[in-house]
């Protein structure tokens, strides 16, 4: 039978870094929503992307942050491009 003992340590570390590879993700869809969002919109949603990254970052104590942060920020991109977004 396989052995029950678990590494907290361990899932702090995929929390994060499942969390690192979704922030980065929306930096991407982020970036490419500038060919159908106005520059403003999408300079905002990068900056906002930046301060969620550094939130994210900066926090140590919470592993979940990363995720929490980028699930946040991938919903308002989702507002932002469905209420906004559209012809050039």
């Amino acid at each position: 039978m396989a052995s029950e003992d678990h590494d907290p340590e361990s899932y702090r570390l995929l929390f994060r870094l499942v969390g690192v590879a979704f922030l980065l993700l929306v930096g991407v869809l982020i970036a490419a929503s500038s060919l159908v969002l106005a520059t403003g919109w999408t300079v905002a949603l990068g900056v906002l992307w930046l301060g969620a990254a550094l939130v994210a970052w900066r926090d140590a104590a919470r592993p979940w942050l990363p995720l929490l942060v980028a699930t946040i920020l991938a919903v308002v991109w989702i507002a932002v491009l469905t209420l906004v977004g559209g012809a050039r």
